[in-house]
């Protein structure tokens, strides 16, 4: 229960009482051998420390976290984000591949590594990641605006505008695609621009 309080702290930005509950719950949870209880409350912590921008140390909870349980798909995410940071990518593409070898359909994980793999120039491992993403929850926009992207920069503007599209199909009215098929395809120039 001092888990939810203090996750509930957390997000109303009480980051002080949060961290204060989440530890009370950390004494308790070892008292009773609650492993999974006491990972929860470690990954919570290391969200309240990021928020505060104490990276280094809300990355050795996420990993105290990670070595009480290796189950939490979320928490190797969070760790790869702050691991990014500080500039430790190849760690960070280390934790997103464990994240979907726990739950293949995580589509943020994918996201995130399609993100990495495009900023490295990567762009086959790039669609693969964001092609997985989409597949695994067709409703993210980040997995077809990467897949977009990707087809733009290799000149494939038709084939970007057709994956633009196809989300919108899947998420009509969505804002970040239509920006995008907008920036990608701006119509016709008007009268007096040209």
């Amino acid at each position: 229960a001092r888990v939810h309080v203090g996750y509930a702290y957390l997000e109303m930005g009480g980051y002080q009482h949060g961290k204060t509950s989440l530890r009370d719950a950390l004494a308790a949870a070892r008292r009773m051998g609650l492993h999974n209880v006491v990972a929860t409350a470690k990954h919570n912590l290391g969200m309240a420390l990021d928020e505060e921008g104490r990276t280094e140390e809300a990355i050795a909870e996420y990993q105290r976290a990670v070595t009480l349980s290796d189950e939490f798909p979320q928490t190797h995410h969070n760790l790869a984000g702050a691991l990014l940071r500080i500039g430790r990518a190849d760690q960070a593409i280390a934790e997103l591949r464990r994240a979907v070898e726990i739950d293949p359909t995580f589509h943020h994980a994918w996201i995130r590594m399609g993100v990495i793999a495009a900023q490295r120039g990567d762009n086959r491992n790039a669609a693969e990641a964001f092609d997985r993403a989409r597949q695994a929850y067709p409703y993210e926009p980040a997995a077809y605006v990467g897949l977009a992207h990707l087809a733009a920069q290799e000149g494939r503007t038709g084939d970007a505008a057709q994956i633009l599209r196809d989300g919108l199909r899947a998420l009509p009215g969505d804002r970040t695609l239509s920006d995008a098929l907008r920036r990608l395809d701006p119509g016709p120039e008007p009268a007096a621009a040209r």
